[in-house]
């Protein structure tokens, strides 16, 4: 029953994600200046949808009481990592400085909503096995490539899709300082998530007799 519900709950923030995300691009894309490029080059779009594509499929095998799968849990971290990433990124760095050209409820589900629901996830539904940091380091992979490609691309077409990457306004050193501040988060964030999947992987190891 618990894992119906909670799969049940798991497809539903699943499909209001990638909802948001589909308002968003139909409101958008009325606009004269809109680029579907652009618009899938915001981490906070990316992140959304693969936490959309993690929660549904997490869900589905929850109602129809799958096995646990070791590779769903790390996907699972990582979604949760660029969840919370995306929420203390934008309460942070965003929020209240520029100004948002998401729909009110839209970025409410994003930036909100999406970032506390995988955090409190991953927190009621701990993996029953221990992670490793050195394999949980797989997770950076994407927000280093996301750097990347907005760097690159950036200084192609003079477009950056946060004010804290603008390289043209802000310079290289100053946002090179604010990426490593940004990763420096992650990869403490990766050894929180990954120590708090060893809890549960510990008790639920058998107790030696006494």
């Amino acid at each position: 029953m618990a894992g119906s519900v909670l799969g049940a709950g798991r497809v539903t923030l699943g499909v209001l994600a990638l909802a948001a995300v589909a308002a968003q691009w139909s409101h958008g894309s009325d606009e004269p200046s809109f680029s579907a490029v652009e618009f899938f080059s915001y981490f906070t779009i990316e992140s959304n949808l693969i936490a959309a594509g993690v929660l549904i499929v997490a869900g589905m095998r929850g109602l129809r009481n799958a096995p646990r799968s070791d590779r769903l849990d790390l996907w699972r971290g990582a979604a949760t990592l660029y969840m919370a990433t995306t929420g203390i990124g934008y309460s942070l760095l965003l929020a209240g400085q520029v100004d948002s050209q998401l729909l009110g409820w839209v970025n409410l589900v994003l930036h909100y909503a999406l970032p506390v629901a995988l955090v409190v996830d991953w927190a009621v539904d701990l993996p029953r096995w221990q992670i490793p940091f050195r394999r949980a380091l797989a997770w950076m992979a994407f927000p280093a490539a996301f750097i990347a490609y907005t760097l690159i691309r950036g200084s192609i077409v003079d477009w950056y899709p946060y004010p804290f990457v603008d390289v043209a306004d802000r310079g290289y050193p100053a946002v090179l300082v604010t990426t490593a501040v940004l990763g420096a988060f992650m990869l403490a964030a990766i050894w929180l998530l990954a120590w708090t999947a060893g809890l549960r992987a510990a008790r639920s190891r058998p107790q030696p007799a006494r």
